[in-house]
């Protein structure tokens, strides 16, 4: 995509804030947090998940960062896996 495309994108986008509708979920989460060296998803952000979504299976990736197929797509898989498949 050019640049010229994904700046006109961003100027005709707005933020919108989810955080008091996660509260309606009722189906079992599940969030993945890559550690380091640059994580994706901050502390805080993780804080208010579990402020929203008491339910919720919150895992974190030590070895991996924003992209949290990287360095090992297994780790993925085999978590995606067990919580697809617990009771």
């Amino acid at each position: 995509m050019k640049t010229s495309a994904l700046q006109a994108l961003q100027q005709e986008s707005a933020k919108v804030e989810l955080w008091n509708d996660l509260t309606r979920l009722t189906c079992p989460v599940l969030i993945i947090r890559g550690v380091k060296p640059h994580p994706g998803l901050s502390l805080e952000a993780v804080e208010q998940y579990k402020l929203s979504l008491p339910q919720a299976s919150i895992v974190a990736f030590e070895e991996h960062d924003h992209n949290i197929f990287e360095p090992d797509v297994d780790v993925f898989v085999r978590t995606a896996d067990s919580f697809l498949k617990r009771d």
